[in-house]
């Protein structure tokens, strides 16, 4: 139901926005983008202070999930009397199946693959980037808080589009963001101190700023016609993308490199730490790290004692939670010398996905400039317009349905 619900939001508010201003999509279209910056602001530092850890107790989950009523309460009272106003397409009086027909578009398929590698290694990279940093910090906290600090910069940059848009244009931009995601995952890759980490980070944020909301700007401004179905289809595929490839892909390599490297190294810890079952992704498949074991071992054994204590009080068993307890106190007596190896090897499968994911970004840049060069050919970028049934602006020529 969650789902549902963000999926509407998404569906009714971006060409909400295109609407309101016609003139100016990617600049608003970015303002209202940084709602998502925002709201990982807010998040972040939420579940920072509400997590527990340190010996403070944690907020109750119930409590914790429940603060997404908040922005449903001010979205029912900003809309109270609201009348929403028609599309550029529904204005002009564009059928539902022309509308549909602009998938037959190459362009419009292209940038839907291209958003799909968007929502790959924007969303997907968001999920795990704070755990990955928080180990080559030493400290999920302050993993936590690097995540934040590149959520403010993304947040306060996302108001500049507009004037950077009229010097270098959509497509332009997105070219140099995808230049920027590369380097800025390569060096988050091969960050080895908390400095390191925060400048590639940055470098990173620069990158991914700008290229989700500048997406559903080129898409809206191309191919109007659409209304809200094409602009829609384009955030749909993002989202798809992030769920479906994004954070599994990631959290596979991830978890493939760090096996392989304890695997080789230290067979023995290996074979005390890997998971009962086969991590899977696509055609590729691994044995990797049991998350629960390398939980424990990171911290001796204190959330287990915890919660053994815990069900004690309260008189309950738990099976998946006793099988634990029978390993760790096999495992407990080589902790001291495990610990080391485990951790090194998750830092290490970490880097390497990032790495990897880099070369996603490059492809997009790849991509982005070929399609500069087509627009080139024909006199430049230009946005189009519907006006009843006749197209103004733009290029013409085999891209265009």
């Amino acid at each position: 139901m969650l789902a549902i619900g963000n999926g509407i939001c998404e569906a009714v508010v971006n060409p909400l926005v295109a609407t309101l201003f016609p003139k100016q999509k990617t600049h608003y279209l970015n303002i209202l983008h940084a709602g998502w910056p925002g709201g990982l602001i807010i998040g972040g530092l939420a579940s920072f202070f509400m997590a527990g850890g340190e010996g403070s107790k944690a907020v109750a989950w119930q409590i914790q999930i429940s603060l997404f009523m908040v922005p449903v309460i001010i979205y029912g009272a900003m809309l109270l009397g609201q009348k929403f106003p028609k599309s550029e397409a529904a204005s002009a009086g564009v059928s539902f199946g022309k509308m549909l027909a602009e998938f037959a578009a190459p362009l419009l398929i292209l940038l839907l693959v291209i958003h799909a590698l968007v929502g790959y290694v924007e969303l997907g990279t968001d999920s795990w980037v704070a755990n990955i940093t928080g180990a080559i910090m030493a400290s999920p906290g302050k993993g936590l808080l690097l995540f934040v600090y590149t959520s403010a910069l993304m947040f306060i940059l996302r108001f500049f589009a507009g004037p950077i848009v009229e010097k270098i244009s959509p497509l332009g931009l997105l070219f140099i963001s995808g230049i920027l995601g590369f380097v800025g995952l390569q060096m988050l890759g091969s960050a080895t101190s908390v400095l390191l980490c925060v400048v590639a980070a940055t470098v990173y944020a620069l990158g991914k700023t700008f290229l989700w909301p500048t997406m559903l700007a080129v898409v809206s401004e191309q191919f109007p016609r659409g209304g809200a179905i094409t602009i829609g289809a384009i955030g749909g595929v993002g989202m798809l993308s992030a769920g479906l490839l994004g954070g599994p892909g990631i959290g596979f390599k991830q978890d493939y490199y760090a096996s392989k490297q304890l695997e080789e190294a230290h067979p023995e810890i290996y074979e005390r730490y890997k998971a009962g079952n086969e991590n899977a992704f696509l055609s590729f498949s691994t044995i990797g790290l049991d998350g629960a074991k390398v939980g424990v071992v990171s911290d001796n054994g204190a959330e287990l004692d915890r919660v053994t204590q815990l069900l004690a009080d309260n008189n309950k068993t738990d099976e998946n939670h006793a099988s634990m307890v029978t390993w760790w106190t096999a495992a407990k007596e080589h902790a001291d010398a495990d610990k080391g190896p485990v951790q090194e090897a998750g830092l290490y499968g970490g880097r390497m996905a990032l790495k990897i994911t880099s070369y996603v970004p490059l492809t997009m840049a790849v991509l982005y400039f070929l399609i500069l060069l087509y627009f080139k050919s024909k006199g430049g970028y230009k946005a189009k317009h519907v006006d009843g049934e006749k197209m103004s602006g733009g290029v013409e020529g085999p891209m265009e349905a």
